[in-house]
């Protein structure tokens, strides 16, 4: 339903970035390139402050993104959440907010984690596809 919704109001050049690529952090990131691909995965290397609260146990993680796409994000923290955990959070960049509901679907111990979004607030749906917008156009 989400990823239908940021598709439908995405423009047809974005459409190759929506599946994101988890296998992306900081450490081994291409040096130059802004978009990663991996198979069929793409994602567009980005970084954004991430604060994350955990719904279950109420555990707050911060960190910084290493990558995004319309599906989701990898964000490089000290400390991981378990795999499958429901997070509500944050991602900020330049002053602007996405607000999200998500999954860890992903985790790299000391690296990070890599979250699916399972909801984003409907006014971050513009704020997250112009930062996609922005970041394809400066390739």
């Amino acid at each position: 339903m989400l990823r239908g919704r940021l598709l439908r109001d995405a423009s047809p050049s974005l459409l190759f970035e929506a599946i994101p690529a988890w296998n992306m952090t900081a450490a081994n990131a291409p040096k130059n390139p802004v978009c990663v691909t991996g198979g069929i995965r793409s994602a567009i290397l980005f970084a954004a402050d991430g604060e994350m609260l955990e719904l279950k146990s109420g555990s707050r993680v911060s960190g910084v993104t290493s990558d995004l796409s319309l599906g989701g994000c990898f964000v490089c923290t000290r400390r991981t959440l378990d795999v499958g955990a429901r997070v509500r959070g944050t991602l900020t960049h330049e002053g602007h907010q996405v607000k999200m509901f998500a999954v860890v679907r992903v985790v790299r111990l000391r690296v990070g984690m890599g979250l699916e979004f399972l909801d984003i607030d409907p006014g971050s749906n513009a704020t997250l596809l112009g930062w996609i917008e922005n970041l394809r156009k400066s390739r």
